[in-house]
């Protein structure tokens, strides 16, 4: 029997070795990568906060810059003056308007339960409508059961949470837009040198996109909050400025914000006259299709937008997540995801084969 000679192994060892070994030199890798995720898992809302509060630093940044530029002055000093601006335009409007508000969310409030009694008394009038309520409770009902005191629990845990994460979103936005230069090269330090350039390239479009996203949903939640609040104030419906208000606010929830924002708006003209609840109807639709198709074009056509499915699926996903605060943010990260990827597409595709 001959003997095997040392040589005859030499493929096996400089090939890569044996693929056992090759396998499991994969499995610190999996995981590291198993050990991230589940940090991510762990700490999601707080990641939701720095982007939310990353967001806030950009819009102070897009402010400052234009504050620099037509004041000929330093960014430091716009900055401040932006700050300053804010607080005090804030604070105006809470002095101005604060009151009013209060005053018609608080009527909204107290006019809900008996719109939906009005509803449900109309309905039951049905054969269909019986036998879908009938076991139902009323909203009466509902609210003097015990499980009201735990919605109110949960409204004061909710408030309290909303209050923390807005000082620390704030916070984030306000040292952020101080030292954005600083943490811009900070990330690039991150990035092997040969691809910083790329990747300060990448950081730029993020940057425009997410800046223009911004500008362009404050606009539009202004317009329309604007026009529903005076279009529901001519129709003559109750607390047109507390709706105005929420029409604009959920404006922030693409697709399903605006409806959310008409249900009670309707509710409040069906305990009135089914005409009235008619005319709401038709305003709230022309109001968004009016922002399809010419608010929504002019304001964001600076910015990159995402395909309808994504945004949904964006939605639902951060939403579930994240609570409320992963549905507010949630079109801005998806964009920023997608803008991600398609960035690494497009330089892999640029790489040598």
């Amino acid at each position: 029997m001959g003997s095997i000679a040392p040589d005859d192994y030499r493929g096996e060892f400089t090939s890569g070795g044996p693929p056992s070994a090759q396998r499991y030199s994969q499995l610190p890798k999996v995981v590291l990568w198993i050990a991230l995720l589940g940090l991510v898992w762990r700490l999601r809302y707080l990641l939701l906060l720095i982007f939310a509060g990353v967001l806030f630093g950009l819009f102070l940044q897009s402010i400052s810059a234009w504050v620099s530029t037509r004041m000929k002055v330093r960014r430091s000093w716009s900055l401040t003056i932006t700050v300053i601006s804010l607080t005090l335009i804030t604070a105006g409007s809470m002095m101005m308007f604060g009151t009013h508000f209060a005053q018609q969310l608080s009527q909204l409030i107290d006019t809900m339960p008996r719109s939906l009694n009005t509803l449900r008394e109309q309905i039951q009038h049905t054969p269909l409508g019986k036998l879908l309520l009938d076991d139902v409770p009323s909203a009466d009902e509902m609210l003097g059961s015990d499980r009201l005191w735990a919605q109110v629990g949960n409204l004061a845990t909710t408030t309290v949470d909303f209050m923390i994460g807005s000082m620390v979103i704030a916070f984030i936005g306000l040292y952020g837009a101080v030292g954005a230069a600083k943490y811009y090269h900070g990330v690039l330090l991150l990035v092997p040198r040969n691809r910083r350039v790329a990747a300060g390239q990448i950081l730029d479009t993020l940057i425009h996109n997410l800046r223009w996203w911004i500008i362009g949903q404050l606009i539009s939640m202004s317009m329309i909050g604007v026009l529903a609040g005076l279009g529901l104030w001519l129709i003559g419906l109750p607390q047109a400025f507390a709706l105005g208000l929420l029409a604009g606010f959920f404006e922030l929830i693409p697709y399903f914000g605006p409806i959310l924002s008409s249900i009670p708006a309707i509710l409040i003209a069906l305990s009135q006259s089914t005409t009235l609840a008619i005319w709401v109807g038709a305003l709230y639709l022309g109001i968004h299709i009016a922002e399809g198709y010419v608010i929504l074009p002019l304001v964001q056509r600076r910015a990159a937008s995402l395909p309808p499915v994504l945004t949904i699926v964006a939605v639902s996903l951060f939403g579930s997540l994240g609570g409320v605060l992963g549905v507010l943010v949630a079109t801005p990260l998806m964009l920023t995801i997608y803008l991600l990827v398609q960035a690494t597409l497009v330089d892999r595709e640029r790489e040598p084969s």
